[in-house]
C-alpha cells in the first residue's frame, strides 16, 4: 500500500510542478483556453503512455483545462517526437520523451529527421525506470562487449 501512496505524492508533485511551468510560461495570456495535446510516441498500455495518462488527468485538473493523450507511435518514437517539433510552438502541444527518444535514438540511427538536443526543451521529469540486458543462457556471453562480438550482435540501423 505505501508504494501507491508514494507514487501517488510522487505523481500530484510532478503534476503541481508541470501545471506551475504552464501556467507560468505564458503568464500574461489567457492560458489556456482550449485543451492541450499530449503526443506520446509509444502505444497505448505502456509505460510511458500509462505515466502520461496519470499526469495528463493530474495537470489537467490543476489548471482547469483538460489535456488529450495522443499516441503517435512507430519508429522507436521518431514518429510522435517529429510531431511535437511540427506542431506551433504555443504551448498547446507537448510531447512525452524518455531516454529511447532523446538520446538512444541518437545512436541507433545515422541520421534523424530532428536534433532533440536543440529542437526539444525539458519540462518535467516524470520518473526513472531501470531497465536490464538480458540474453539467453547458452548464448554463453557475460559482459556487453562480449555480447557486442557474439555472431548476430546488434548492429547500427540506417
Amino acid at each position: 500500500m505505501s508504494l501507491f501512496r508514494n507514487f501517488d505524492r510522487l505523481l500530484r508533485r510532478m503534476s503541481l510542478t508541470i501545471a506551475a511551468t504552464l501556467l507560468t510560461a505564458n503568464a500574461f495570456a489567457a492560458y489556456p483556453e482550449r485543451p492541450i495535446t499530449l503526443i506520446v510516441p509509444f502505444n497505448a498500455g505502456t509505460t510511458p503512455d500509462i505515466v502520461s495518462r496519470l499526469l495528463a488527468d493530474a495537470v489537467g485538473h490543476d489548471i482547469g483545462q483538460q489535456i488529450v493523450v495522443l499516441n503517435r507511435v512507430g519508429a522507436s518514437g521518431i514518429i510522435g517526437t517529429q510531431a511535437v517539433i511540427n506542431a506551433p510552438a504555443d504551448g498547446y502541444t507537448i510531447g512525452f520523451a524518455n531516454a529511447g527518444t532523446l538520446a538512444i535514438n541518437q545512436s541507433l540511427y545515422k541520421k534523424l529527421p530532428y536534433d532533440a538536443d536543440k529542437q526539444l526543451a525539458p519540462v518535467a521529469l516524470t520518473g526513472f525506470v531501470q531497465s536490464v540486458l538480458a540474453v539467453r543462457k547458452d548464448l554463453g556471453v557475460k559482459s556487453v562487449s562480449e555480447l557486442s562480438r557474439s555472431p548476430g550482435a546488434l548492429r547500427r540501423t540506417t
